[in-house]
């Protein structure tokens, strides 16, 4: 079981955070002046939504669960904007294994 260290977790969702905005703003940035944070307004809103789930509390079951989520938006966010079907496909395969072992080490929390 993966232990329940609020602090390294928030530290990865955070880093999964920044990857996903940035997958993000490569592909619907509308805007070429201004940060990132103002940038994010431009998004659909359940884009915006999505991005909100990554932040860690303090229940981990919660977390877990907004993990796996993130997880499937940002696979579906990243096969959006590929446009070569190779890898969408490796894209995809990575994600199956990222989540089955997030699942496996997870499973009695």
């Amino acid at each position: 079981m993966v232990r329940q260290d609020y602090f390294k977790l928030n530290h990865v969702m955070r880093i999964l955070y920044d990857t996903h905005v940035s997958l993000l703003l490569t592909a619907y940035d509308v805007i070429d002046w201004s940060g990132a944070e103002n940038k994010l307004h431009f998004l659909s809103a359940g884009k915006q939504e999505h991005l909100k789930k990554y932040f860690c509390i303090d229940d981990f079951s919660i977390n877990r669960k907004n993990l796996l989520k993130s997880m499937e938006w940002f696979e579906k966010d990243t096969n959006g904007i590929l446009k070569n079907k190779e890898s969408r496909h490796n894209i995809e395969k990575m994600f199956f294994q990222v989540q089955k072992y997030w699942i496996e080490c997870t499973i009695h929390v």
